[in-house]
């Protein structure tokens, strides 16, 4: 499974990162934190119609929305995919947040590459669900299958946006391990899985009744 940013990027050239914050989950911390985090590499935000905060440069733009509710996250959040057919998507909260966020249907089946980052531990298992729900969706999954902690998905959306040679996965963790262990994550658990692997995963699942 091999990474290439320009697989991500959107009519205008720029590679499009949307995160979507769980509001119980992450207001008195990741919220702020990332808010802080971007601020210092892109300074101030411009703020979007729906308070979202948008970051960004010529090249990239980093989205941060935290709804209300859950049908707030998934109205927005299906209003960034009708913009971007391509892009980066990534959720913040606890790992049994993520499908109320983000409902495995969300993409409808539409045309589109998405590096989708779903969070942290039991969000893995999670994989396989959106893409039997969109398999005519290209997905790659970002996973990480231990603690969410830190400011580890911060650390790995910072490493995909630097990278600008197509690179395998695995090479990318660990060019990048140092980093990404200073903000709370360990490489050994992190793994991308292709969208083959996942239908692979899936069918595995479904024909063990799980």
């Amino acid at each position: 499974t091999a990474y290439d940013i320009k697989r991500y990027q959107g009519s205008d050239g720029k590679v499009h990162t949307v995160q979507i914050f769980d509001k119980e989950d992450t207001e008195k911390d990741h919220w702020k934190l990332s808010q802080s985090w971007f601020k210092r590499k892109y300074g101030n935000p411009v703020i979007g119609k729906d308070g979202e905060r948008i970051y960004g440069n010529k090249t990239e733009e980093v989205v941060l929305f935290m709804g209300d509710d859950k049908e707030k996250n998934q109205d927005f959040l299906k209003g960034w995919l009708n913009g971007n057919k391509n892009g980066v998507i990534t959720f913040r909260g606890h790992s049994f947040s993520l499908e109320n966020n983000i409902p495995y249907n969300i993409f409808a089946n539409a045309a589109g590459d998405y590096l989708f980052i779903p969070g942290s531990c039991g969000s893995s298992s999670s994989v396989p669900m959106y893409k039997a729900s969109s398999p005519s969706t290209t997905f790659t999954f970002f996973s990480n299958t231990s603690t969410g902690r830190g400011q580890v998905t911060n650390a790995l959306v910072d490493m995909l946006l630097a990278e600008k040679t197509t690179i395998s996965f695995l090479e990318l963790l660990e060019k990048n391990a140092k980093r990404i262990e200073q903000n709370g994550g360990d490489v050994k658990t992190i793994k991308a899985y292709s969208q083959g692997e996942a239908m692979l995963d899936y069918v595995a699942k479904a024909s063990l009744g799980k």
